[in-house]
């Protein structure tokens, strides 16, 4: 089986997908950090990584507590705030 079409993989690429259109819903607008997700240039990236850095620690503190289920969450959110930076990135 070729790994980028595996049930992991596409389960994987499927909820941080849907999780990178809550945060775009979620920070859409404009905030005290500046205005829109981290996938917007009307965010600085020192406040980008901010966000990267604590959705990092949420990962962290699921795995201290062995939480096998919050880790996947964590681990999801901070994908998709990766792939929000990367999708802001200049082309």
């Amino acid at each position: 089986m070729d790994d980028t079409t595996s049930p992991a993989r596409t389960r994987a690429w499927a909820d941080i997908c849907a999780e990178r259109g809550r945060q775009a819903a979620k920070w859409g607008g404009p905030h005290r950090h500046g205005a829109g997700d981290c996938s917007s240039p009307g965010v600085p990236l020192y406040v980008k990584l901010a966000v990267l850095g604590e959705e990092y620690g949420e990962v962290c503190r699921a795995a201290l507590d062995w939480d096998p289920d919050q880790m996947r969450t964590e681990l999801v959110q901070l994908a998709a705030v990766a792939v929000a930076i990367l999708e802001g990135e200049p082309s």
